[in-house]
C-alpha cells in the first residue's frame, strides 16, 4: 500500500470515529506531513509504506 492511500484509509476511519473539527486537524497535520515527504523526494502516491522511516518524523519535527 502507498502512502497516500494509507493516509485515506486513516483519515476515513478518523471522520467515522471523531468530531468534525478533530478530523480535519487530523487531515490538516498528515497534509503538512505529505508535503515534508515530498520535499524529502519520498512521494506519498508513489511510496509505499515500508520505505517510511524513523527519520520521516524527524523531518517534520524539524
Amino acid at each position: 500500500m502507498d502512502i497516500q492511500s494509507a493516509i485515506n484509509h486513516y483519515l476515513d476511519s478518523i471522520k467515522l470515529s471523531r468530531a468534525d473539527n478533530t478530523a480535519r486537524t487530523y487531515g490538516n497535520a498528515l497534509d503538512f506531513f505529505s508535503e515534508i515527504l515530498s520535499d524529502h523526494n519520498l512521494e506519498p502516491s508513489e511510496s509505499d509504506l515500508d520505505e517510511l522511516s524513523e527519520e520521516s518524523v524527524i523531518w517534520m519535527a524539524s
